[in-house]
């Protein structure tokens, strides 16, 4: 059984609003769907994800015991947040980014990355992203803001689209 993402293809939903976890409800979803067809033999039904999709795939499997077997195509080969940090320095210098400006990136997005582990309460950790959004901001120059595409309103919105997460 192959299926679309949300709001992708005939699926509904959407995709950008979606989090992993939703994605992983999804992929546990057609795997119950597939277990009660008839004619297949729910004790021999697996999961297959590339690149995220393996992600997910080793999530749904963690708390499903019933799958039989997981193939990972493509999935990560090192910690979640060190890829997401190697992503976004990629994407920051191949769209003309200087040094001090990807530094000072690196630095923010590892202290978000700490208050989204440490600080449990929805309410907490959003006001310590803005304080911190407010503190990188104010770190940059004009030229790194240019550089870095980054304003208050997109800090703003960035925020708020980690806190569903919580």
């Amino acid at each position: 059984l192959r299926y679309d993402d949300r709001g992708c293809g005939k699926s509904t939903g959407d995709f950008h609003q979606a989090t992993t976890a939703d994605f992983a409800s999804d992929a546990r979803t057609a795997w119950a769907f597939l277990r009660n067809q008839p004619g297949i033999r729910p004790q021999g039904i697996g999961l297959i994800g590339h690149s995220e999709g393996a992600n997910i795939a080793a999530m749904v499997a963690a708390n499903t015991p019933e799958i039989a077997y997981v193939v990972f195509l493509a999935g990560m080969g090192i910690p979640g947040e060190q890829l997401l940090l190697s992503q976004v320095e990629a994407i920051s210098r191949s769209q003309g980014a200087g040094e001090s400006a990807i530094q000072k990136e690196q630095i923010y997005n590892r202290r978000q990355l700490q208050v989204m582990r440490e600080v449990a309460d929805p309410v907490k950790a959003e006001a310590e992203l803005n304080r911190l959004g407010t503190e990188y901001l104010t770190g940059l120059t004009e030229t790194e803001k240019k550089e870095m595409g980054v304003s208050e309103k997109s800090l703003a919105l960035d925020i708020q689209s980690l806190i569903p997460d919580y």
